[in-house]
């Protein structure tokens, strides 16, 4: 992983999601970055946040507000070894470039 720069991800699976919600979670100050990818009919978000302490108090209660959205899982984004491993090399590659 990089030297802690990267803000916490958060990630939220969904039977259905809302396009509007997704369009104005960016608009929130902890809220760094939102990608949305579907799958079989079930839609996974990440959600990059810089305010840890308000995504853990204020993100699911956001998503669950509205009956239309059906949230099947949520929780932080764990890191898989491949991902790690990626993530090193994509590191030393910058370092000796």
């Amino acid at each position: 992983m990089k030297g802690g720069d990267d803000p916490v991800r958060f990630l939220a699976y969904f039977i259905a999601a809302l396009q509007t919600l997704q369009a104005n979670l960016p608009s929130l100050p902890w809220v760094s970055s939102v990608s949305a990818q579907a799958n079989n009919g079930r839609t996974t978000w990440q959600i990059g946040v810089t305010g840890e302490a308000a995504a853990e108090s204020q993100l699911l209660p956001l998503l669950v507000c509205d009956e239309r959205i059906n949230v099947i899982e949520f929780g932080r984004k764990k890191h898989d070894l491949e991902e790690v491993f990626l993530n090193i090399v994509e590191g030393s590659k910058h370092v000796h470039a």
